[in-house]
């Protein structure tokens, strides 16, 4: 026992990465193949949100952008 660090509690909340990077990666790529698919005009906000597999409510959150 002759280590004198300290250990800092854990903050509440989710731990740190980089989830919305993924996320966003992950609905651009969506949007892009049911684009394609099914041309501009029919693609709907919870077809993409579906292809990405998220939530689509994160498609209305500054983060996801």
């Amino acid at each position: 026992m002759g280590s004198s660090s300290t250990i800092e509690p854990r903050r509440p909340g989710r731990p740190a990465g980089d989830r919305k990077g993924e996320a966003r990666a992950a609905l651009l790529e969506a949007a892009r193949a049911l684009m394609t698919e099914k041309g501009l005009t029919r693609v709907t906000a919870r077809e993409v949100a579906d292809r990405a597999g998220v939530n689509p409510c994160l498609l209305y959150t500054s983060d996801a952008a």
